[in-house]
C-alpha cells in the first residue's frame, strides 16, 4: 500500500467519524506540510476532505496553504503527523493494515512501512500552545540599577 492509499483510508476513517484532526491553525499547518510532503499534488483533495470537516473551513485558504506547503517542500514532516492528529482527536485506525504494504520499506517485500516520526512536529505543536506566563518587570523603587519582578 503507498502513501495515497494509506491517506485514502486514514481519510475515510476521519469522516466517519466526523472528526476536526486539526483543530489549530498550527496543526492545520502541519497537516498541509505532511501530505504534500509523501503525496504532492495527488494529496490536494484528501487535504480538503479532512480540513471541511472544521467549522472554520475555507476552501480558498485552504488552497492557499497547501500550494504553500507544495512550494515550500518542509520534507521533515511525514504522513505519520496525519496519523498521530487523527488518534489524538479520537479517530482510531487500524495501524497494521495502513502502515504495513506488501511494497515495505524501500521496496522490500512484506517488511513493515516505516513512516517518518511525528516527534519533532508534537513538540512543536505543544511548544507553540504553551504561552509562558511572565510577571511584568518594573524599575527597582530603591535605586535605578536592577529590575524587578513585581
Amino acid at each position: 500500500m503507498d502513501e495515497i492509499e494509506s491517506l485514502h483510508r486514514l481519510v475515510e476513517a476521519v469522516e466517519t467519524a466526523g472528526a476536526d484532526i486539526a483543530p489549530t491553525y498550527i496543526e492545520y499547518v502541519q497537516l498541509a506540510f505532511a501530505i504534500a510532503t509523501d503525496c504532492g499534488e495527488a494529496g490536494r483533495d484528501y487535504f480538503h476532505r479532512i480540513c471541511r470537516l472544521s467549522a472554520k473551513y475555507q476552501r480558498e485558504h485552504a488552497e492557499r496553504v497547501f500550494s504553500n506547503a507544495l512550494t515550500t517542500k518542509h520534507g521533515d514532516v511525514h504522513l505519520g503527523t496525519v496519523f498521530h492528529l487523527a488518534e489524538t482527536a479520537g479517530v482510531t485506525i487500524r495501524k497494521d493494515e495502513v502502515m504495513n504494504s506488501s511494497a515495505g520499506t524501500k521496496g522490500t517485500v512484506n517488511a513493515p512501512r516505516i513512516f517518518s516520526t511525528h516527534t519533532r512536529t508534537h513538540v512543536l505543536i505543544i511548544r507553540a500552545r504553551v504561552r509562558v506566563y511572565r510577571e511584568p518587570r518594573k524599575k527597582c523603587t530603591c535605586c535605578t540599577r536592577h529590575i524587578h519582578r513585581t
